[in-house]
């Protein structure tokens, strides 16, 4: 199994005017069990975040609501000051209730809140790029309504750039349609989940990156991965990264951890080069 600290082959893709390792981090597993709290080994946490960034990773995907504030305030701790070229890439849309569970915040006030906090766990004025977290709910904001707030967030100057997560390609056209230059993209996504096929696609044809979020997770037990993690003597969520990167040079991946070694391990996958067999292994039927 490799395990080199190195993401130069992941090669580069541009973000919010800022030439990046094609290669994040997402900061979501910095926290307690059930995303809440504070992680059973702080210290660790502050290595992984710290070794991520000396491996070359620059874009670090947060979010207020982990922990809730447990990630950022890591992420914080270990990289502050930060060098010019680290990019965080948050989302806003949603919350935390006590006991844990996921809600939606989209009223402008509420968004101004998290956009705010998250400023503030991170230690930055305005946030980067801000991910437009969609959650439908019945008789709930319309996507327009939401994406009208974040354009007032960004002419405040709270947010640079509007990203959207958790959408489809008519979400994508309708923002472009109100004169947002759409900074970023994240859903679902890898090779135990290819239903966004079509939406990476035309993120390509718009030159729009696109950071999938659940990837390893939602290829788990896959027996076309196993088989390929085999032949080539590396594990099935390497193969599932690799195949990330060859599937379309938008695509960023952004597995987190919260273990030094599952970093290297999931860093080294940017050195795997799948063949055209293996990818069609991996694309067939799921088993």
């Amino acid at each position: 199994m490799t395990t080199s600290f190195d993401v130069q082959n992941a090669g580069t893709i541009e973000i919010a005017g800022k030439t990046l390792s094609r290669m994040g981090f997402g900061t979501m597993r910095l926290t307690g069990p059930e995303i809440m709290g504070e992680p059973a080994d702080r210290d660790e946490c502050l290595r992984v975040v710290r070794a991520a960034y000396d491996a070359g990773v620059r874009i670090f995907d947060t979010a207020w609501y982990y922990g809730p504030d447990t990630s950022s305030r890591i992420v914080h701790e270990a990289l502050a000051p930060y060098a010019d070229d680290v990019l965080f890439v948050s989302k806003l849309g949603g919350s935390r209730t006590e006991d844990g569970g996921w809600v939606p915040a989209t009223t402008l006030d509420e968004l101004r809140e998290g956009a705010e906090r998250e400023c503030a766990l991170l230690g930055i004025d305005r946030l980067p790029v801000a991910h437009l977290r969609w959650m439908e709910i019945p008789g709930g904001l319309t996507f327009e309504a939401m994406l009208e707030s974040f354009q007032t967030l960004q002419g405040e100057g709270l947010i640079e750039r509007i990203g959207l997560s958790t959408i489809t390609i008519d979400h994508v056209e309708t923002a472009r349609d109100a004169g947002v230059e759409v900074a970023t993209v994240s859903n679902p996504f890898g090779p135990g989940m290819r239903d966004d096929d079509a939406l990476v696609d035309r993120c390509a044809e718009l030159g729009i990156p696109f950071l999938p979020y659940f990837s390893l997770q939602t290829s788990q037990g896959s027996a076309a991965l196993q088989q390929v993690a085999d032949e080539i003597g590396c594990t099935s969520s390497q193969v599932a990264i690799a195949w990330q990167l060859q599937r379309s040079p938008v695509i960023v991946p952004i597995p987190g951890t919260s273990k030094t070694a599952h970093l290297a391990e999931n860093l080294a996958a940017t050195n795997i080069a799948l063949s055209e067999a293996q990818v069609a292994t991996i694309e067939g039927p799921l088993v």
